[in-house]
């Protein structure tokens, strides 16, 4: 629908469109005997900044145009009068010899005047000492975002989202001036990707707080937002972010295609997103990376990967994703090398401590008790007497204590949180103990998975997951199981492919190249070119240039 001349009219529709909430304001004015209309959202918008460059403005700029012109010769003294009468005494015989030469000119005047007029009136233009829409926007209007539009749709949009409308009667457009303010949450660490090294910042809910971290990490202008808006009735902004000369073109296309093909009626995170960017919706390993780090997606653009930003959500969505990421931490870059490849190896050992440990105690104690060394032995069974769960219910009943202490410490307040997992564990685990329905070597192993899954925070649902099937294999099958669910999980992960990128790279398919930065982890200087494992334009990252040393004067 385009706006009408009739501000009434406009004004009638807008507020049925907002079905007469209380929170979008209508505030009329008149300015210069024309009347208009300011429509903002109550909350979302800077008011001072409307009352500053849009309305007082305006009424200063119709002030000044609006004053009388003085005539030639209003106002002069007496002296200036005079002498002005003697020099048109002295100019008479010119006037008339002039005078049939202006009558003419003034009825060709009169008659163009009087076709001007009819013209005006033809074309509704404004009367005398009123400004056109356009006009607002070059001369009057002082904000850095403004702009002119003819579609009640996109004005409605445009309220929604924070700006406010300019609406003047007699005009068929309307001025969108973007003067968005809403109390956001402060730029601080994340608690998901503490560090001791490197920088602190990190993602809060406000998009264009987002983008402009990612900004000031890489300033150039090959870095490119697309806006796109997703949701029925949320209208989500949603930002995709990629390097032009780097970004690999197919890639960037599948993906702004699914964006695009969404329909759903909200997106409220980006976690939304991720579902329907998954090539494997049900999946228990996660297709898409997230991060809260400025520096982390900074560095994965500058790799060839497109980052996606979600309106109100803190966590950016990155694709395409390895598993080779979940054990990388951005600290690792900032270290020395040999610390870096050691806590690596540590992430990979915690992986196995954390899945199959608790599953080779069960299947040992019931199928393969000769695999465990006699002192040990002797010290299990010791343990286990007077025990009336089997190994196997034994194990799954410490494992549900530990995940409902998990769950409760999440959701309780903080301090409280920290109180019940350390205390609840300890009188717990004490008392189970003491009364004789869990043994102690059981409590330990349980207790080292739990805090192995730590170790690597982005796999902790899936490793618990998988955790859980295995010691199902074991009490079930023995060690022969965990044998075969291993295979079967290799080669599920290693079949797994997202956007064209092998889930499971350098290791499978084996990429010498990018071995690199895996497990062992060389020096900054020595990874001259981007990752093989993904698809990029312009593999060469750095130039290493050796400078020679001064040659030294020698007498």
């Amino acid at each position: 629908m385009k706006i009408e001349r009739k501000l009434d009219k406009n004004k009638a529709y807008l507020q049925e469109r907002f079905h007469q909430n209380s929170d979008i304001k209508f505030r009329d004015f008149t300015v210069g005997g024309r009347d208009g209309c300011v429509i903002f959202v109550d909350g979302m918008t800077n008011k001072a900044e409307i009352n500053e460059f849009v309305l007082m403005v305006m009424q200063r700029d119709q002030t000044q145009n609006s004053e009388p012109s003085l005539p030639e010769g209003h106002g002069q003294s007496p002296q200036s009068q005079g002498g002005a009468g003697r020099r048109a005494g002295a100019k008479a015989k010119d006037s008339k010899s002039s005078q049939a030469k202006s009558q003419n000119q003034s009825a060709s005047q009169q008659q163009t005047g009087q076709e001007s007029a009819q013209e005006q009136t033809a074309g509704g233009s404004q009367a005398a000492g009123q400004e056109s829409m356009e006009q607002v926007l070059e001369r009057v209007i002082a904000t850095a975002e403004a702009e002119l539009c003819t579609d009640m749709n996109k004005i409605v949009q445009a309220v929604l989202d924070g700006d406010c409308v300019l609406l003047l009667d007699g005009e068929e457009k309307a001025l969108i001036a973007g003067v968005k303010q809403w109390d956001t949450r402060g730029i601080v660490e994340p608690p998901t990707s503490a560090v001791l090294k490197g920088p602190r910042e990190g993602f809060n809910e406000d998009l264009k707080t987002n983008t402009i971290l990612l900004r000031r990490k890489i300033r150039s202008d090959q870095l490119v937002f697309e806006n796109y808006q997703v949701g029925k009735y949320s209208n989500t902004k949603v930002m995709v972010a990629y390097i032009d000369d780097v970004v690999d073109k197919k890639i960037l296309g599948e993906v702004v295609n699914k964006i695009k093909a969404i329909d759903i009626d909200g997106v409220i995170d980006s976690s939304y997103l991720a579902k329907y960017l998954d090539i494997r919706t049900y999946s228990i390993f996660q297709q898409v990376g997230t991060s809260e780090k400025p520096d982390i997606v900074a560095a994965k653009l500058l790799e060839g990967r497109i980052a996606i930003f979600v309106d109100g959500s803190p966590i950016v969505l990155t694709i395409p994703y390895l598993l080779l990421e979940a054990f990388q931490s951005p600290e690792d870059y900032y270290e020395r090398r040999f610390r870096a490849t050691f806590v690596r190896i540590l992430r990979y050992f915690g992986l196995f401590l954390a899945v199959l440990v608790p599953a080779f105690y069960v299947s040992a104690q019931v199928f393969n008790l000769g695999l465990i060394p006699l002192r040990f032995t002797i010290t299990i069974l010791n343990s286990i007497k007077g025990i009336p769960l089997s190994p196997a219910s034994e194990m799954f009943f410490v494992v549900l204590i530990f995940e409902i202490l998990n769950e409760a410490s999440i959701r309780m307040p903080k301090y409280v949180g920290m109180a019940l997992s350390i205390v609840g564990a300890l009188v717990l685990g004490e008392t189970a103990v003491s009364a004789g329905i869990v043994s102690t070597p059981t409590l330990m192993i349980m207790a080292l998975s739990a805090i192995s899954l730590y170790t690597v925070p982005e796999l902790q649902g899936t490793l618990s997951l998988l955790r859980i099937i295995f010691l199902f294999i074991a009490g079930m099958i023995g060690i022969f199981g965990i044998i075969l669910g291993g295979i079967f999980l290799m080669n599920y992960l290693f079949e797994l492919e997202a956007y064209g990128t092998p889930y499971t790279a350098p290791y499978a398919p084996l990429i010498r190249d990018d071995l690199k930065d895996s497990i062992f982890k060389d020096e900054l200087l020595d990874m001259q070119t981007r990752p093989e494992s993904i698809r990029h334009r312009n593999r060469i990252r750095l130039k290493r240039q050796e400078v020679k040393p001064p040659k030294s004067n020698k007498r």
